[in-house]
């Protein structure tokens, strides 16, 4: 499977949110996709601080990241002085010119150390380019794209964590990695997820119907 132009390159270690780190937990297959990619992914204190337990399914995402921790799978993010600035530059001031505390101290980090942001939600993305333009940002599907996690996993194991994450968290797809999405999970499963657009759902589900998935 042929993935996204975004797919992340070289050996630069990932900064990861805390809706990434959601989205991770909600394949089922966080530890053996982060012992999979070839560069160490770190989170920091604030993006941990961030989750909790989802209680529409009951899963705990700060102990199961937490657990990532412990086992040696992610690592945790060390804030530099640079990074103390950046930090507070994206928290203090207007709320359209900053974020919450996990995207900034997400995007302080790669700031200063070099470091690729992995991010989803589109005002830090466009926030980060913007005032850090030397920062890469990538989403967690670059993650789950990546061409070692299917090497790892296997091209079926791989699709249903990809569905997983989109029906367990609502894993945002962004544009660019639609027609890959739909290659790795199926249109006859991507179409159920709510996450997706809805008028890509709708051109699947006429694609389905017209019997040419």
């Amino acid at each position: 499977m042929t993935p996204p132009k975004s797919i992340i390159d070289g050996a630069s270690p990932l900064c990861i949110d805390a809706s990434v780190a959601i989205n991770l937990n909600a394949t089922l297959l966080a530890e053996r996709i982060l012992i999979a990619l070839p560069m160490p992914v770190l989170i920091t204190r604030s993006a941990l601080g961030e989750l909790r337990v989802d209680h529409k399914n009951g899963r705990d995402d700060a102990a199961l990241t937490s657990r990532l921790i412990g086992n040696g799978s992610l690592g945790e993010a060390v804030f530099n002085e640079d990074a103390e600035g950046h930090f507070l530059r994206l928290t203090v001031g207007d709320a359209a010119e900053t974020l919450d505390d996990g995207e900034a101290a997400t995007i302080a980090h790669a700031a200063s150390t070099g470091a690729i942001s992995v991010l989803d939600e589109r005002k830090a993305t466009l926030l980060c380019a913007r005032l850090f333009p030397r920062v890469r940002v990538v989403s967690s599907l670059d993650v789950l794209a990546h061409p070692a996690v299917e090497g790892f996993l296997g091209a079926k194991v791989l699709g249903d964590a990809v569905f997983a994450a989109l029906n367990g968290a609502r894993m945002r797809v962004p544009p660019p990695h639609i027609d890959w999405s739909e290659r790795v999970v199926g249109a006859a499963r991507l179409e159920t997820c709510e996450s997706i657009p809805l008028d890509v759902r709708m051109r699947l589900r006429r694609k389905i119907a017209g019997g040419t998935e």
